[in-house]
């Protein structure tokens, strides 16, 4: 880009350097508290969900062009083609790299180019190299008001609100926050970046007419449409409302806007129509795209954003002071307010379209602690001052501006590490209220899971706690009938289900029933199966092991099931037909 200099280029890499060691402490952390006979999974939080990407991830990389959901046993006619995890997949495939591998590599690579991208588009929008810094900083490091809740709710209370950028309340959401982003997830990391890129090149096309610039931006928008299609719409409505203001201020005619627009849209097009396609051809991926991911209230969004949040309105207003002059901010505040509205468009997918708002908020918040504030208090000056005092002490308060907001944003991402090592430090022992899987597998288990990834294939049903369960898709072909909120339809019958088949005196007629419908063909007991059967003892039961054998694993006066494997605590039967 012309508009940024080497120099700047090469600090932006370094600020990235410094970035990608922030986001890849706390997994060497996690590493390293794993026990001898344990193996850390690679996820800090969200085991579940990191789980699906290691399953498309394997999938691609033994060779399929369209992934399948292996969290259910439904009928499915996959034709889901992820270019992002098509790459991956390759990239394991041929140099040999385990799924988490490459999730990670890409995770960490996604970051410079997530924050050089940025850079590009603020330094189209603006000049001011102090306006730039802060909006790479805040993007950085920004977040809103998580650590209060954490600290009220570590200290018995019951706050009115529940942001999405703190793990004590289970409602983080990475793709609301840029550096939850860059420690959770490459995907949303990835499609950021896309869409910074988008907006850049279809931005300075419209203001420069140039055909050869929209097609770049349409091109981008059919990648960023592939790889996480959500995007598209809030890229759309600020493309749209940039291409409105234009119009009115009549510096692009109605049959250039049509043009320009005309080539971005179509071209961008494909993408959002396979998108379509995948999800009508396939009955049960139509299912688990209409599993409710809504929006919370708008105060919790506000809350988490926090001060970087009220620094955006001052800023919106910083913006529309200089529209005459400066217009181009006036696009971020278009691209804003567009994904504020799209999350609460009636939809089953509300809340994933609030992806990319965190930097729209981080350069309108840059816009004003940078420039708008230190211009009002700069006006309230002697002016007896001289034109070189007037700049040092204008330099001292942007400086001083800039680090307070930094400071003032960032503890929320401190204590959302701090608290979520608290959460792998018990192995999510504390959340199984909610169905956690464990960050961290024993040997056993690791080695139960290379077994099934040995001798199975995608018609191989395994039949095991949803918490092993969401484990087993990642490390191989088979399919598991329970093991996620989401991918596993009807998973609240699936949970139900799995804990009748362990119910503890069970008669093996009935056992042998749910083998039969599940269409099971390997069943597993290990020691989350042992603790949902001990579950489901009364206290008095409890104490002295039970009414009937404890434990009772399933093969007990059960011919079907065979042992095929095990290893310590770990067994795998294998169904016989």
């Amino acid at each position: 880009m012309r508009n940024v200099s080497h120099r700047e280029a090469a600090g932006v890499l370094l600020w990235a350097a410094l970035v990608i060691i922030l986001a890849g402490a706390p997994y060497v952390v996690a590493v390293g508290w794993a026990g001898a006979d344990q193996q850390f999974s690679g996820f800090l939080w969200g085991v579940d969900e990191g789980n699906v990407y290691l399953s498309w991830i394997r999938q691609y990389s033994d060779g399929a062009w369209f992934a399948a959901n292996q969290f259910t046993t439904r009928y499915q006619r996959p034709h889901f083609l992820n270019l992002f995890l098509l790459s991956l997949g390759r990239m394991c495939h041929y140099l040999h790299l385990r799924p988490i591998e490459a999730f990670h590599l890409a995770r960490l690579a996604g970051i410079p180019f997530v924050l050089y991208a940025f850079y590009c588009l603020v330094a189209h929008l603006t000049a001011l190299r102090a306006v730039r810094i802060s909006a790479l900083l805040l993007a950085s490091l920004g977040s809103g008001f998580g650590w209060v809740f954490t600290l009220l709710s570590y200290l018995g209370g019951r706050p009115s609100f529940l942001p999405m950028d703190c793990a004590n309340g289970w409602q983080v959401m990475p793709e609301a926050v840029t550096y939850l982003t860059f420690v959770l997830n490459p995907l949303f990391t990835w499609s950021i970046g896309l869409l910074c890129l988008t907006l850049l090149w279809a931005w300075r096309a419209l203001e420069r007419r140039s055909v050869a610039q929209a097609a770049l931006a349409g091109l981008l928008l059919l990648l960023l449409g592939n790889v996480h299609s959500y995007d598209v719409f809030a890229a759309h409505a600020a493309i749209l409302l940039w291409v409105l203001y234009l119009i009115a201020r009549r510096e692009l005619s109605l049959a250039a806007a049509a043009r320009l627009y005309g080539v971005i849209f179509l071209l961008g097009l494909p993408s959002v129509v396979w998108a379509w396609y995948t999800a009508h051809a396939d009955p049960a991926y139509m299912m688990k795209v209409n599993t409710p991911t809504l929006s919370p209230r708008i105060v919790d969004y506000a809350a988490g954003y926090g001060l970087l949040g009220v620094a955006a309105l001052m800023g919106a207003y910083t913006a529309w002071v200089l529209r005459p002059r400066h217009p181009r901010s006036w696009a971020v505040v278009g691209w804003a307010a567009a994904t504020l509205l799209l999350v609460y468009v009636p939809v089953s997918f509300q809340r994933k379209m609030i992806e990319g708002l965190h930097l729209a908020l981080s350069y309108l918040a840059a816009l004003a602690v940078a420039f708008g504030l230190p211009w009002l208090a700069e006006a309230r000056w002697s002016r007896h001052l001289s034109a070189n005092d007037r700049h040092r002490r204008r330099s001292g308060l942007v400086r001083v501006l800039v680090t307070a907001a930094v400071l003032l944003s960032l503890p929320s991402n401190v204590v959302f590490v701090y608290d979520t090592l608290q959460h792998v430090s018990v192995n999510y022992a504390d959340l199984r209220h909610v169905l956690a899987p464990p960050v961290y597998l024993t040997t056993d288990e690791v080695r139960a899971l290379q077994w099934l990834a040995r001798r199975t294939t995608f018609d191989d049903i395994v039949l095991c706690s949803s918490l092993l369960g969401n484990h087993v898709p990642a490390w191989c072909r088979a399919r598991v009938f329970s093991g996620h909120w989401a991918e596993t339809l009807d998973f609240a019958r699936t949970t139900h289900t799995v804990a009748a088949f362990y119910a503890p005196g069970l008669l093996p007629e009935a056992r042998e029933r749910i083998i039969t419908d599940t269409g099971a063909t390997f069943v597993i007991w290990g020691e989350y199966e042992a603790q949902l059967q001990r579950a489901m003892l009364g206290p008095a039961e409890r104490a002295v092991g039970g009414p009937v054998h404890y434990p009772d694993p399933p093969d007990r006066d059960l011919p079907i099931l065979t042992p095929a494997f095990a290893s310590g605590a770990t067994v795998i039967y294998r169904v016989a037909r």
